[in-house]
C-alpha cells in the first residue's frame, strides 16, 4: 500500500473488526483504503483535516468504520484518485 510513497504515514489502521475494510492508512495528503471484497487498493485525495483521529474515534466507540468511510466519500471528504494492485 504504498503508490504514494513520499507522503508520510500519519496512521496505519490494520486488523480492524470491520466486515468491510481490511486495512486504512492515513498520509498527510492522501486516504488509502484495502476492502475486505477486493484485493486492489483504493487511494483517496484526503479533503479534511485530523481524518485519522475520526477513524480513531470511530474505531474506539465501536461505531461502523465502513458506514464512516462511505459518508467521507459521499460528503466529498474523500475523492478516489486510483485504485491498484498492491
Amino acid at each position: 500500500m504504498t503508490e504514494s510513497q513520499f507522503s508520510p504515514i500519519i496512521k496505519d489502521f490494520n486488523n480492524l473488526e470491520s466486515s468491510a475494510i481490511n486495512r486504512v492508512v492515513v498520509r498527510e495528503d492522501i486516504v488509502e483504503i484495502m476492502y475486505n471484497s477486493s484485493q486492489n487498493v483504493y487511494t483517496y485525495t484526503l479533503n479534511c483535516e485530523n481524518y485519522a483521529n475520526t477513524i480513531q474515534e470511530c474505531l474506539d466507540s465501536k461505531e461502523s468504520l465502513g458506514k464512516l468511510i462511505n459518508n467521507s466519500i459521499k460528503q466529498k471528504d474523500l475523492e478516489l484518485k486510483s485504485k491498484f494492485l498492491p
